[in-house]
């Protein structure tokens, strides 16, 4: 699996406001270890300042969203490796497990940009 190659965490919002030269929008600044972006609504009347807000926020924490998926992934993967060999009961959970690292798996991908 190919690591995160974009900005590590920590992300956090600085400032949301009103757009200074387009009335209609909203700019929310959010501070990475080594750039500032700046994340615009096209039209501020499509997003209630809450919900663009929302939108920042979820922005600025997917790098440790994505970290600890992959985290867990990992030790949903030791786990299964675990009770496979120590558990009589374990076909009754693999489906289960599998399941668990198939999606994670999928999400992941996606995040790194290989879906």
């Amino acid at each position: 699996m190919e690591a995160f190659k974009g900005t590590p965490a920590p992300w956090h919002i600085v400032e949301v406001r009103k757009h200074p030269q387009h009335k209609n929008q909203q700019i929310a600044f959010i501070q990475t270890p080594r750039i500032c972006l700046d994340l615009s609504s096209i039209e501020s009347d499509r997003f209630t300042r809450s919900e663009f807000e929302a939108n920042a926020q979820l922005i600025a924490v997917a790098p440790e969203l994505l970290e600890m998926l992959i985290d867990h992934r990992k030790r949903i993967s030791d786990l299964r490796d675990i009770m496979e060999n120590q558990h009589s009961m374990w076909s009754h959970h693999r489906q289960l497990f599998n399941d668990l690292l198939n999606e994670s798996e999928e999400l992941i991908s996606k995040a790194l940009g290989n879906k």
